[in-house]
């Protein structure tokens, strides 16, 4: 397995990702650090030399790497941009197949070889095999625009009160603008709901952190009776158990850089 360190490794993504999550790992890794200035810059070059295997990202990564390939076609002739829309659609009704556990449609195949799979080689994903994102919301634009490249992203969703994840969902096992289920010993309750089901999302388990560091009546406020702590984000859960992020409580901008 492949892939490229480049988030600030005070992040808690990045800790878990790059570090803890390996420690854990008994598979050959690689971690490759990206040059300091790559996220003010391109990744596109690191990736290329390092081709990696699976890529976590915030949104607004993917948002570059979207502008770079919608860039590389703005010169392009009306029949390639034609031929490259044609490609795109059989990438997405492809992923809805794949999603909805059917066969690839008429013409994928075909789509794959020719356009999609070189513009992953540009980027240097050829080889991603998952692609994930978290830390903030991410475009519904985006999240389809990858999708119909034959490059599905799945989300995650957590905090680094929780140590990173605390949902997780596996293509093509997911909603998309979904987090998916609780990870394997966290619980997830909706505090004050409304009629709809959407309220403040609570999270409990062993990943939770103990407290804010001298901060006790933050930490009353964070953490209720029942041992849940408050995320300050708004959501609900639907029928199967997965959790859909609507809002925020707490006065918090998150942006797509997370």
């Amino acid at each position: 397995m492949r892939q490229v360190s480049f988030l600030p490794l005070s992040h808690v993504t990045a800790q878990m990702v790059d570090f803890s999550r390996l420690i854990c790992n008994n598979r050959n890794i690689l971690v490759t650090f990206a040059p300091p200035t790559a996220l003010q810059q391109s990744l596109v070059d690191t990736f290329k030399e390092v081709r990696p295997t699976e890529l976590m990202a915030v949104p607004r990564v993917y948002e570059k790497l979207e502008e770079s390939v919608k860039s590389s076609f703005n010169l392009s002739t009306p029949m390639t941009k034609a031929f490259l829309n044609w490609a795109r659609q059989r990438g997405l009704d492809n992923t809805d197949a794949q999603m909805s556990g059917e066969r690839s449609p008429f013409g994928f195949n075909l789509a794959r070889v020719v356009i999609l799979d070189k513009i992953k080689k540009n980027l240097g994903l050829d080889r991603v095999d998952k692609l994930y994102y978290g830390a903030a919301p991410m475009k519904k634009d985006t999240s389809e625009y990858f999708a119909s490249l034959n490059m599905p992203i799945t989300s995650i969703y957590g905090l680094s009160e929780t140590t990173g994840a605390a949902t997780y969902q596996e293509f093509p096992n997911i909603k998309f603008a979904q987090n998916g289920p609780p990870l394997p010993g966290v619980h997830i309750k909706i505090f004050n709901p409304d009629d709809k089901g959407t309220g403040e999302i609570c999270i409990k388990g062993r990943n939770v952190f103990m407290g804010y560091l001298k901060r006790e009546l933050l930490n009353q406020e964070s953490f209720d009776g029942e041992g849940y702590f408050h995320t300050g984000d708004e959501g609900y859960l639907d029928e199967e158990g997965c959790l859909q992020i609507t809002g925020r409580i707490k006065d918090i901008i998150i942006t797509a850089g997370g």
